[in-house]
């Protein structure tokens, strides 16, 4: 878990944007508490992009970012929120096929293993391979010109990045709150979970290209017939992989949200299964609730509110002793139709089916304006990072045939 914040400017007009830089880092310092690193960069015709990056030092010695990367005939430059869990086995991979060498990855970074995957080896097959929760920026240079900005986001949105455009100027940040004051008045756009988008410079305007690399439709055979045990012996085993692959493997402390629900109970359980009991913390969510956490998680939603003032609360004391990474159980509701409202439907009437197809797909399509943008800011706000196995993408195809 940590900050982005990117400025790019074709016009001079852009220069007061790039000079809130720092500014910008100091708002986004909560999601970063361990350090922050900038670059600029002056391109030819005028062109200029900033890029800061605030950290939670979980992977790695020397994490900093901005890093960059270069190939041939480009250079790149990327800053990346989140966690790509399967970094080793990447790594492993484009080093055998020598793509890159050893001293490319000296500070053990996820974040390294990211870039050259996206240097190499292209952004779509990058997305496709990468195995994570993360939000990432990337700048491609040529020469002296910047050919184009790339930014994404993992295929349910667990990590946030939002962007505004004006007269030649682009800015991109993991919160609203790090954007300058002059920008708030523009138009904030979300950059969607799943998706891609190319940012072009063209005649001093930015043009954008979108693309998705995943959508979450529900399978019409889910209302068929399974067998019980092959059913759940495939998801106990792609669960407990999931929650394997999220486990710390440096010694950064990480404890459990445990509700005393199904949900976060299940994930408690995998997780002492995985780790010596003693060394697991749990805390409970029963702690007397504060009503000044608007700002924090970004919407008035009542709801939303409701649910983030106990969270916001419990962060911070989980923050103070010394955590850093926690398990949830946020995207078990939307993936297996935990929520109350699932008990109108009868699967075996056809309408129903079609119905309850489509109420899943709506819940896993806005979770991320709803339960992980809850988690995220709360969390985050606290220098936490929260991860969330149930929305492992092997996981939750593991649960439908679509996939």
């Amino acid at each position: 878990m940590c900050g982005i914040i990117v400025a790019a400017s074709a016009s001079t007009c852009g220069s007061g944007l790039l000079d809130d830089m720092q500014r910008s880092l100091e708002k986004l310092r909560h999601r970063g508490p361990d350090g922050s690193g900038a670059l600029v960069s002056s391109e030819e015709g005028g062109i200029m992009v900033s890029l800061g990056h605030t950290l939670l030092s979980i992977v790695g010695d020397n994490a900093t970012q901005p890093i960059t990367c270069s190939t041939k005939n480009r250079k790149y430059h990327l800053v990346h929120n989140g966690e790509v869990y399967n970094h080793r086995e990447l790594r492993e991979r484009i080093l055998a096929e020598k793509w890159c060498s050893c001293t490319d990855f000296e500070a053990g970074s996820d974040s390294e293993v990211l870039l050259a995957c996206l240097a190499h080896k292209g952004v779509d097959w990058t997305l496709e391979n990468v195995r994570g929760m993360f939000a990432f920026v990337l700048v491609e240079i040529q020469g002296d010109s910047l050919v184009k900005i790339i930014m994404s986001r993992d295929p349910f949105g667990i990590k946030p990045l939002c962007y505004a455009i004006s007269q030649g100027n682009v800015i991109i940040s993991s919160e609203i709150s790090a954007f300058p004051e002059d920008v708030l008045s523009l138009t904030v756009s979300d950059v969607l979970p799943s998706r891609s988008i190319e940012l072009l410079l063209v005649a001093g305007e930015w043009i954008l290209r979108e693309q998705s690399y995943f959508d979450p439709i529900i399978s019409s055979s889910i209302c068929g017939e399974y067998s019980d045990n092959d059913i759940c012996s495939t998801i106990q085993k792609a669960l407990i992989d999931a929650v394997r692959i999220r486990m710390p493997a440096t010694k950064v402390n990480m404890g459990v949200l445990l509700s005393g629900g199904l949900d976060s109970s299940l994930i408690t359980g995998i997780a002492a299964d995985l780790v010596h009991p003693s060394t697991l913390n749990t805390f409970e969510e029963g702690l007397e609730a504060l009503p000044k956490v608007i700002r924090c998680i970004e919407t008035v939603d009542p709801a939303m509110v409701r649910a983030g003032v106990p969270l916001y609360i419990l962060s911070g004391k989980i923050a103070r002793k010394g955590f850093k990474v926690l398990l949830c159980g946020e995207g078990a509701g939307e993936t297996f139709a935990g929520y109350r409202l699932f008990e109108k439907f009868h699967p075996s009437l056809a309408r129903d089916c079609d119905e309850f197809e489509a109420e899943l797909e709506r819940l896993l399509r806005n979770i991320d304006t709803s339960e992980l943008q809850r988690v995220d800011r709360c969390t985050s706000a606290h220098g936490l990072e929260a991860r969330v196995p149930f929305l492992d993408l092997n996981a939750w195809c593991s649960s439908f045939s679509s996939c």
